[in-house]
Order: C-alpha cells, then sequence, then structure tokens
C-alpha cells in the first residue's frame, strides 16, 4: 500500500485523537490540533505545527470560548465544542480543512478568529496564504474564505505576526450572513525533494483459521519518529485487499515491531519498543485476524529502566485459556547490567499474572532476546515457549543461553548456557517445537559464530536444557561457507527445520542475498535436506530475515514464510514461501508404549534422520533409561503385544519375524546418561533369518530392549516405546 496515498483515524491511550492523512499526521487532544507535515524520512526530526484558539472576537468584543473542551471524531472530521464556536479538521489524503463554525453571532463588526502557531518552522506571508518552512519544505495554509449557509463566498484575510494567525470576515459580510457562517483555512504539506518512506524491519505470523499472514513493518516517518505498519497476505503470498493498516502512526516512535498468533482468538499482537526522550518501554496491540478491528495500544513492560529489542510468541492450541509470551531486554545499570523479562499477554490486551523474570542476574550483560513463534501443539503439558539471548563474556566473546516458558507462565527450564565456549556467538533465534514424542520437545537455536576470518551459521537441538547436537550449517552447506553468513532465523514444520539467513555476495561488500535449507536431525547430527536455496539475489543488500511456519499457528504444513528488509533507496519490504521437503526429520510414528522402568518413567524411543530409503539416514535413539545397562535395538514388520515376555517388567510391542541389532558394535551400554543411539545401514537389517535391504514402501517397527532393576534390587529386563516408519 502506498502510504501517500492511505487514510486512517486513531486514538491513543490517552485519548488524543489521530489521523493519517499519507503527506502528514495530525493529533487532535488538550494541547489543540497538531499537524506533523512528513519532510522525509531522512528528517532529522518531526517538525509539528500547534493551533491554539487564543480568542474570537465580534466588533471588537469577545466571545466566550471553552479552551479545555476535548476533541471527538464525527466521521472523518476531528471536532472540538468551544462554546461560541464549533472548531472542526476536516482530515483526508493529502490535506488537512481547518473550519470555524458559527451557529450565533449576537452582535455586529468583524468577526476574528485569532489562533497561537507553535513550531520550529519558520513562518512567513506567501501570495496564496501562509507558509512554515524549513530547508526541507513545510506546511502552507491557504487564505481563509467565510462562507454562509446560502453559498456566498468572501475572502477571510489571513496574516501572521509574532506567531499568532488571524482571520477575519468583514462586518458588512457578517451582517448579511445566513447561519451558520464558516471560515476555511486548508493545510498541505509540501517538500523540497521527491519523498518517500524508508521501511524497514519486518516480521511475521500466520493465523490459521483464517488462511493469512500477518507482515508487520517498520516505516520512517522522521528520523525521531517511526511508525508501525501491518498488512495481511492469504497462504500464497497474495495481498489480501484493504487488509493494511497502521498498527501505530501516533507522534511517539514505534520501533524493532514484531507479531505472533493466537489461534484460539484469531487474533494477533504487535509489539515494539516506544522510545520517548526520558524512557522506552514495551507496547503492544492486537488485530483480528480476519478485519482491521485493533484493539487500543496498551503498555506491555513493567518495573526500572529502559526496555528494548521486544519479540512475541503466540499459541496454536485451539481452545482458551491461551496467551501471548512477550520477551524483551532491560537494561539495569547501561552497557554493565541488562536482563531479560517476560510478560504473558491475554487476548483482551491486558497483562496476565506478574513480570516473568528470566534472567534477572546482577552484573551480567544480557541482550538481544529471541522467543519461539509459538509454544507448540498440544498436549499443553508440554507446550514450552523457547527463549534464547546473548550474554557477554567480553567484547570479542559472546555467548548463548537459553529458558522455557510453559503455556501458562511458569518459567519450567530457568536460564541455562546453550553455548558458553571461547567463540564470538551472536544474534540466536529459536524454534517452535517439534511434535512430542516422549518427554521434552526437541527445538533448534541458531546463531552466527566468527569462525576464523568469517562469519558461519550454527545450531543446537536441545531438548529443555539439555543440547542433543550442535553443528556448524555453514560447513555442511559448503557452498558459500567462505563468505560471512549471517543473521539466522529457524522454525519447524513438527519435525523438520527450516534455516534462513543472510549471506555476503562478495568480501568486504555490502552485498548480501538471502538464503534458505531444509535441516534436520538424524540422532545427534544435524543434516542437510534441501539447500541451500536463494530467496533474493540482486546487488542491494538484502537481510535480517524473519520466518514463520505454518505449523507454529497450528496447521499440519510443510510451508514457512520468510520476509526480509531490502536496502533498496527508501527501503523495500520482500517476502517469499518455502516449502520443506517430505520425509526428513522425526520420521517415526510412536505407536506403543511399554512400562516404567526403574527409573520412575518408562523408556523413550525415537526415529529421526530421513525415511527415504536411497539416503539411508535413519538414526534409533532411546532415552529415559537406567544408567549403566546394556541395551540392544529390536526391528519388525509386524506389530503386536506381549505383557511381560520370558518375565520381563516391560512390554514387546513386535510380532513376527523379530530382527536384533547385535552385530559388531551394535550392542550399546546406556552410560552415565541413560541414552543409546545407533546409526542404521539400511542396506543390512537384521531379521531371524539374516541381514535383507529395506526397500522402499515397507513400514517396519522398532522397540528397544534393555537390563533393568526390579522393586527388591534385583535383575530384570524392560523395553522403550516403540515407533514405525515408513520408507519411500
Amino acid at each position: 500500500v502506498d502510504a501517500r496515498r492511505f487514510h486512517q483515524l486513531d486514538r491513543a491511550s490517552d485519548g488524543t485523537l489521530w489521523a493519517f492523512g499519507g503527506d502528514y499526521k495530525a493529533s487532535f487532544g488538550v494541547e489543540g490540533a497538531t499537524y506533523i507535515p512528513f519532510l522525509g524520512s531522512g528528517a532529522p526530526q518531526s517538525y509539528p505545527l500547534t493551533f491554539q484558539v487564543l480568542e474570537a472576537t465580534l466588533g471588537g468584543a469577545p466571545m466566550a470560548l471553552d479552551h479545555t473542551a476535548l476533541a471527538s471524531f464525527d466521521g472523518a472530521t476531528a471536532v472540538f465544542e468551544r462554546g461560541a464556536l464549533q472548531e472542526r479538521y476536516a482530515t483526508r489524503v493529502g490535506s488537512l480543512e481547518q473550519l470555524f463554525v458559527f451557529d450565533r453571532l449576537p452582535g455586529n463588526g468583524d468577526l476574528v478568529v485569532r489562533l497561537r502557531v507553535t513550531s520550529e518552522l519558520a513562518g512567513a506571508a506567501t501570495t496564496d496564504g501562509l507558509a512554515w518552512s524549513n530547508d526541507l519544505g513545510g506546511v502552507t495554509y491557504s487564505s481563509a474564505v467565510a462562507i454562509d449557509a446560502a453559498g456566498r463566498a468572501v475572502a477571510a484575510p489571513t496574516t501572521l505576526q509574532d506567531g499568532v494567525v488571524e482571520l477575519r470576515v468583514p462586518a458588512a459580510f457578517v451582517a448579511s450572513a445566513r447561519l451558520p457562517l464558516t471560515i476555511d483555512p486548508v493545510l498541505a504539506t509540501y517538500t523540497v525533494a521527491a519523498t518517500t518512506a524508508v521501511e524497514l524491519n519486518p516480521d511475521i505470523a500466520y493465523d490459521n483459521d483464517n488462511g493469512r499472514f500477518l507482515i508487520c513493518w517498520e516505516r520512517e516517518f522522521s528520523a525521531t519518529d517511526h511508525d508501525v505498519w501491518g498488512e495481511m497476505f492469504d497462504p500464497f503470498g497474495n495481498p489480501i485487499a484493504g487488509s493494511g493498516a497502521y498498527i501505530d502512526f501516533t507522534g511517539s516512535s514505534w520501533t524493532r515491531p514484531k507479531c505472533a498468533n493466537n489461534r484460539a482468538a484469531t487474533q494477533f499482537l504487535v509489539v515494539a519498543s516506544l522510545e520517548t526522550s526520558t524512557t522506552t518501554d514495551i507496547w503492544g496491540r492486537e488485530r483480528e485476524a480476519e478485519d482491521l478491528t485493533q484493539s487500543a495500544q496498551f503498555l506491555i513492560s513493567s518495573g526500572f529502566g529502559n526496555k528494548r529489542y521486544p519479540d512475541v510468541g503466540g499459541d496454536p492450541h485451539p481452545a482458551a485459556p491461551s496467551y501471548y509470551c512477550v520477551v524483551w531486554e532491560r537494561e539495569f545499570s547501561v552497557g554493565v547490567d541488562h536482563d531479560i523479562h517476560a510478560q504473558l499477554v491475554t487476548t483482551g490486551g491486558t497483562l496476565q499474572a506478574a513480570l516473568i523474570n528470566v534472567d534477572n542476574s546482577s552484573a551480567t550483560y544480557d541482550k538481544y532476546p529471541s522467543v519461539s513463534k509459538s509454544n507448540g501443539l498440544a498436549p499443553t503439558t508440554n507446550q514450552e515457549w523457547n527463549l534464547c539471548w546473548n550474554r557477554q563474556f567480553s567484547t570479542t566473546d559472546w555467548d548463548v543461553r537459553g529458558a522455557q516458558i510453559h503455556w501458562d507462565g511458569a518459567l519450567t527450564t530457568p536460564s541455562f548456557s546453550i553455548d558458553f565456549s571461547g567463540a564470538h556467538d551472536l544474534l540466536p533465534k529459536a524454534s517452535t517445537s517439534l511434535d512430542l514424542l516422549t518427554g521434552p520437545r526437541t527445538y533448534a537455536v541458531v546463531y552466527q559464530r566468527l569462525d576464523g576470518a568469517d562469519w558461519d551459521i550454527y545450531a543446537s537441538a536441545l531438548r529443555a536444557d539439555v543440547r542433543i547436537a550442535a553443528d556448524n550449517l555453514s560447513h555442511l552447506w559448503v557452498t558459500g561457507s567462505a563468505n560471512d553468513e549471517e543473521y539466522p532465523v529457524v522454525d519447524c514444520n513438527g519435525h523438520h527445520f527450516a534455516v534462513a539467513y543472510q549471506r555476503r555476495f562478495v568480501a568486504g561488500s555490502g552485498d548480501y542475498d538471502i538464503y534458505v535449507s531444509g535441516v534436520y536431525l538424524a540422532g545427534g547430527a544435524f543434516r542437510i535436506s534441501e539447500g541451500p536455496l536463494n530467496l533474493a539475489f540482486s546487488g542491494s543488500f538484502e537481510g535480517y530475515p524473519e520466518m514463520a511456519s505454518r505449523y507454529s499457528a497450528g496447521t499440519i504444513s510443510d510451508f514457512c514464510g520468510v520476509v526480509w528488509y531490502d536496502a533498496t533507496p527508501t527501503g523495500d519490504i520482500e517476502g517469499a514461501l518455502y516449502e520443506l521437503p517430505d520425509n526428513f526429520g522425526q520420521v517415526n510414528v510412536p505407536y506403543c508404549s511399554s512400562n516404567n522402568n526403574s527409573t520412575g518413567v518408562h523408556g523413550a524411543l525415537s526415529v529421526t534422520g530421513s525415511s527415504i530409503r536411497a539416503r539411508n539416514e535413519l538414526v534409533l535413539s532411546a532415552w529415559q533409561l537406567p544408567t549403566n545397562a546394556t541395551l540392544f535395538f529390536l526391528t519388525s514388520l509386524t506389530s503386536g503385544f506381549v505383557q511381560n515376555p520370558g518375565g520381563a517388567a516391560g512390554n514387546l510391542c513386535l510380532g513376527g519375524n523379530i530382527g536384533r541389532y547385535v552385530g559388531p558394535g551394535q550392542i550399546q551400554n546406556t552410560g552415565g546418561a541413560g541414552q543409546a543411539s545407533l546409526v542404521l545401514d539400511l542396506s543390512q537389517h537384521p531379521t531371524p533369518n539374516g541381514l535383507v535391504s529395506v526397500t522402499a514402501g515397507q513400514t517396519w517397527r522398532f522397540q528397544a530392549w534393555h537390563r533393568d532393576t526390579n522393586g527388591s534390587g534385583g535383575s530384570t529386563s524392560n523395553f522403550t516405546d516403540a515407533s514405525s516408519v515408513l520408507f519411500n
């Protein structure tokens, strides 16, 4: 949408009325009417003109005025009821019409209205009226015209002296006028050079029930006044006509907007930093997914210190209660002690429970928090928002920390270290969790690391606070690994990760492009399913991608929306859809549970990798097991159920011809962590009749047997849960 041809009305949290008219914005509050011209995003500040009615006289006699009147909207016109006159401002694209309406004139003589005009722009008379300007442009104020109810008109001399505008209607016209009589100057913006708003800092979220992406971004009205715009797109990336609107266009500066979706309410929340001359806080506004209906703007952050770098996660659960999780960085001691805070927000625009001190440790410099786009699909017992952020160890060594917040606001996994190496790790991002298998769900955190002479993309896979895999993705991609690869983002489709990032085209240049890749886990290692694929390739800077999978909103889908900033002369927002390839990641289907082992829980089994037979990348993993216990994996084409076979404490979930992975190096020990894994060779698959090769179209079942102890301390055995894989 071209902002220069857009019109919108709004009401700020303090009751002030606002209008956006393309090349201006205007406010109507206790101080009077303020017109703010758009003089280009490069303007060092905004240059408002504030109009205050000083007096109205008739034949030299003052008329009774109410200087405390508040404005109200009559359609698209802001109205101050001031007693002897009605002060009206008709807002439209490209101009603001100022009207002073008199329903009664109790006397004779010249009718005069005087206005105090306050502005940093220099005022002067022109051939067409008045103007206030600087070297960027300014505001024109047309010579006023007086019009009566019969349509008769006369020029109303318009003068400016010592910051006061005087509008004078001749006594002869007043004497014969049919009431009401209106005095009617018009304000408009002009600029010295062509101006287009610079746009930056996009984010994206998806609503499942309406099938819509919301993309929000920042627009620079001036260097001290940034606005936030939001627009809807269908599941295929096509814009939805009429869906664009400002989240904020007031005189406050909203920066770094982020958005998320709440499925139960079919609603989005947009958050941003609101910067004033004295404080910076986190504010938000909710927008209904099916239309432009918006809540009032509301304050989210609380407590001492400036708050910056907000992010927000949504909830894909289809039924209430559910919330948003907003995180931010709090400055306790600038540059020395920064903290990570969070707050749940309801779909009614209120704060849920108390502030969450994610990491309130003293004398630690914690920055750049991120929260997963959602807390994952049901069951609610394992719905967690995944958080990550940077902590400075030294100026050349930043580390990555994490935490998890439950759907109801409980801090389920307190602050912990994801990476505490001597490397320089920056700008971490966390994914939505994968589908639940057993125990904590798996999620990924990606970040950029200074690896030798260039920046690479690294990833860690975690379950709660346990890192189960870590790798240099840039080296796995190979292509471009010698180039700077930066600013990664990640989300998932429930079993498979998508990672987008920016890559420098030529060393030392400012030319970056946008790439995306499919990444999955095979046991304790990351593998590449596809890519990296180029989404944007030009001679300009294209960077700062953000991503939202449709899965994060509760949709079973392989599609992810990606948006980024393109540094054209004016700054553009661009986007693309990426579809993750099938049959990668958590490829198993759990179908049978065993009994609890001596740890008090049942052994978990997962199958990760690829179900594509030709890739031969499948890994069996078992955990939640007794420590230092012997274990081996079982497989069969047939499912079954035998309770306590051979006196075992668990259940055998396989039938038919059962194969055992007991060849050289295949018998495992669970060690001190109570877990084990095995990389399969699908061409050497065990059966009672020897080794066979798995073929596409077959469904194989898997389970693990392990030694255990009974309640008396005696020896027994048990089984893990069981899962199946359909090979392609």
